[in-house]
């Protein structure tokens, strides 16, 4: 039997005003979740200003309170008239330490006085300001005054100055290469010894052209800058070490400290009375017969060494005029290192330095056009 189109037992649902659908959420957690979104979005409007605005207090008072702390290691309000101050002390007679001097300004720090129980007002600031000063044996003390801070910028000292010994560096464990850490020392020999007396020699004959051959540098554009106004030099290799770690037994590159007496044409002819200078040096095929002195610098500076790091621009020893770097020994001639030093005895193989001719030039192109403007 046929079934008749659109009977209502096949069309149930078609008449229906509402018709079930699957997946529909419950209107109950619907309603729940838009109200804490609300409740965020409102929050949020309120509460970003507001953080915005004490991340800015908070940076800026740390800001403040910083910058004077940093500022006053380099210079101090109170810091001329406190320097005065000590000095015109230490001048006394009779002077509080025999021969004292003012070896240097250690920085000042801020001092904050209670307020009166009254409310009255406190006065001006003040500082402490700190030196280092040693008397004519080279004992040192620590030195202080306390400095009154008027608002308009002077200063007046409010006290004697202290003094306070300063310990004495205690010989035990104290290494001279102390600062190389575990690298493994390394004995000289007599291929370094010609090579360091060499470079020593050009470093110091005034010969921009002798320096960059005992440097050996492949780069044309490279120029090393010497002394001048040397007139002998003897070298003294006081200590090497390797730059390859434990356990390799690599010796061909080197960490060492030379020390270097330079005699000018006013020296006395004594050797052990030329004044003495000192390097950290570089060098590379130091286990060859010719080994390569490729960097230089301060005591300390050995393991931040890189080759070639003292190259200026080859047109700065170019040019008319320029200025000219003289060693100039001391009126007084420091004492010698002790007898007990490697470096009080030249080497039997030093030579004399070459008497080249001064560089006219300048050490960089600033100083150059400085003094071309500069009339």
């Amino acid at each position: 039997m046929s079934r008749k189109k659109n009977s209502a037992s096949s069309t149930p649902w078609l008449e229906a005003p509402e018709v079930p659908v699957a997946g529909i959420s419950d209107p109950a957690k619907v309603e729940k979740r838009s109200k804490w979104m609300r409740r965020a979005v409102f929050s949020s409007v309120l509460l970003v200003p507001v953080m915005a605005i004490t991340m800015i207090l908070i940076l800026g008072g740390k800001a403040a309170n910083e910058t004077p702390a940093a500022a006053a290691m380099s210079s101090s309000q109170g810091q001329a008239a406190a320097t005065a101050t000590l000095q015109q002390w230490l001048a006394q007679t009779p002077a509080p330490i025999p021969g004292g001097r003012i070896l240097s300004w250690a920085g000042a720090s801020m001092t904050t006085a209670p307020a009166p129980a009254d409310g009255s007002s406190v006065g001006y600031p003040t500082e402490i300001d700190y030196f280092i000063v040693a008397d004519q044996t080279g004992v040192m003390y620590r030195s202080s005054l306390l400095v009154s801070l008027d608002p308009s910028g002077a200063a007046q000292v409010i006290s004697l100055p202290s003094l306070e010994l300063m310990p004495t560096a205690r010989g035990d464990g104290v290494g001279a290469f102390a600062e190389w850490g575990g690298l493994r020392s390394v004995g000289s020999n007599p291929s370094l010894d010609a090579a360091v007396q060499n470079w020593a020699s050009a470093y110091a004959g005034g010969d921009p052209d002798t320096l960059r051959l005992a440097v050996g540098d492949p780069d044309a554009e490279h120029a090393y800058l010497p002394l001048t106004g040397v007139s002998a030099v003897t070298s003294q290799v006081t200590g090497a070490v390797s730059t390859a770690p434990a356990p390799s037994s690599d010796n061909s590159t080197l960490i060492a400290r030379v020390q270097m007496q330079l005699q000018s044409p006013t020296s006395k002819p004594d050797t052990a009375a030329w004044p003495q200078i000192s390097f950290d040096i570089l060098i590379q095929r130091a286990d060859s017969a010719a080994p390569q002195i490729v960097a230089w610098g301060a005591p300390g500076t050995g393991l931040a060494l890189t080759a070639y790091q003292n190259a200026v621009p080859v047109d700065s020893t170019e040019g008319d005029g320029g200025v000219v770097t003289t060693f100039n020994p001391p009126s007084t001639i420091p004492a010698p290192i002790s007898s007990s030093s490697p470096a009080a005895t030249p080497s039997p193989t030093s030579k004399p330095a070459s008497s080249g001719s001064r560089p006219s030039s300048t050490p960089s192109k600033t100083q150059a056009s400085t003094k071309k403007t500069g009339g």
